[in-house]
């Protein structure tokens, strides 16, 4: 009872909406793990199997893909850990993450966090924005997805519909967390797949986020936000 006190399980949530081009990279980084975890993978039908061999500690459910926010409220009421991290399918973990939440996770008073963000490729006006991306982060506490948001599993099983929509369920999350607790951002980066910068162009995609950001903001309705951002015209 003891050891299992000190290591809680952490819950790994990764929903796969889209063809998983770096889900190998991005599972060999969870399962670097030194300590007790399980990944439950949320899988659109046309894209689960692609995780193949799966191990004891890992699972696959079946969800029809209407957005990341329904993809993790689904994993989570399968989740049996204390802690849990939700992770973007092209998202890569550095060595070390679990430990890292656990040594932030013993002080009472945190609820979660995030971590800085680098991009898989470097680009000037990438480092650029991520430059103003992370100082906004740290300072405001407000996470996108991408930085692997980790929450006590506590709060988010009493709270699940925060998170229960098509999209900006991490910024639901983030308002959700900063009211019941401290947000610490580690400092350390994962690493995130430019793809959606690349092949839609920088500048384009940067200001189409930002639009549906200040919609969201306004009150617009998410269903909406969540056609016209991942809308394939220009």
């Amino acid at each position: 009872m003891k050891d299992k006190k000190m290591n809680p399980v952490i819950s790994i949530i990764v929903p796969i909406h889209i063809f998983p081009k770096k889900i190998k990279e991005v599972r060999n980084s969870i399962l670097k793990a030194t300590t007790p975890i399980e990944i439950i993978y949320v899988a659109d039908k046309k894209v689960s199997d692609f995780i193949e061999n799966i191990k004891i500690n890992e699972k696959i459910i079946k969800k029809e893909n209407k957005g990341r926010g329904y993809m993790f409220a689904k994993g989570v009421p399968n989740s049996k850990g204390e802690i849990i991290l939700f992770l973007h399918s092209d998202t890569i973990l550095p060595i070390g993450w679990d430990k890292k939440i656990r040594n932030l996770l013993e002080d009472k008073i945190v609820i979660g966090g995030g971590f800085l963000l680098k991009f898989d490729v470097e680009s000037v006006y990438l480092n650029f924005f991520l430059k103003i991306f992370n100082f906004r982060s740290k300072k405001s506490k407000i996470m996108t997805g991408d930085r692997a948001i980790f929450v006590r599993s506590s709060l988010i099983k009493n709270n699940l519909s925060t998170i229960e929509i098509p999209i900006m369920e991490d910024i639901e999350l983030s308002y959700l967390m900063k009211k019941n607790g401290k947000i610490v951002i580690i400092n350390d980066y994962v690493i995130t797949s430019a793809d959606a910068f690349i092949t839609k162009g920088a500048l384009r995609h940067t200001l189409k986020a930002v639009k549906c950001f200040l919609w969201y903001r306004l009150g617009g309705n998410l269903e909406n936000i969540f056609n016209s951002y991942y809308s394939k015209q220009k």
